[in-house]
């Protein structure tokens, strides 16, 4: 029994649109081509945005972790939670397969951007993964088993062959 390992890429652009290829090639050989032109299996193009805690939109009311300590035994009354610490999410939304001209699926997910001791804000933990049904609109969460956070680092030059 042979054992496969995929390899999720994600690549962010500056007015909202992201890349989502779910592939065994190896990062060597993807990360050059990994571009809207590119068409395969695994590959998906959607929207993505930023948001953060402190932000005024209904949904960062889902987002916010439940209160420490309510009420189970042992907890003291008078410890004050600390402050919680400012969380962002990355919401990727309408990943849909290019090129289908009828697609039965599209997709969604829930990034946790995190910092790690070698930066802030370098870490990407996929929270949730969803399809969607697109005719009937059923959601399906999607299991997250052996999912690795995502580590990255600013590009200071990056030169594609054309």
């Amino acid at each position: 029994m042979g054992r496969f390992t995929y390899h999720r890429f994600l690549r962010f652009y500056p007015d909202g649109f992201v890349i989502s290829f779910l592939t065994t090639d190896h990062p060597s050989d993807i990360v050059p081509v990994l571009r809207p032109s590119l068409r395969a299996k695994g590959l998906h193009f959607g929207r993505w945005r930023l948001v953060r805690s402190d932000a005024s939109e209904p949904e960062c009311a889902l987002l916010t972790p439940p209160a420490p300590g309510a009420g189970g035994a042992g907890a003291n009354a008078d410890a004050k939670p600390p402050p919680p610490r400012p969380r962002a999410v990355v919401l990727v939304s309408d990943l849909l397969e290019p090129g289908a001209a009828a697609p039965k699926y599209a997709f969604e997910m829930e990034l946790a951007l995190r910092e790690t001791q070698r930066g802030r804000w370098n870490k990407l933990d996929l929270s949730s993964y969803r399809s969607i049904h697109l005719a009937t609109g059923e959601v399906l969460e999607l299991g997250l088993k052996h999912q690795k956070p995502f580590y990255f680092s600013k590009v200071r030059s990056y030169n594609p062959p054309l």
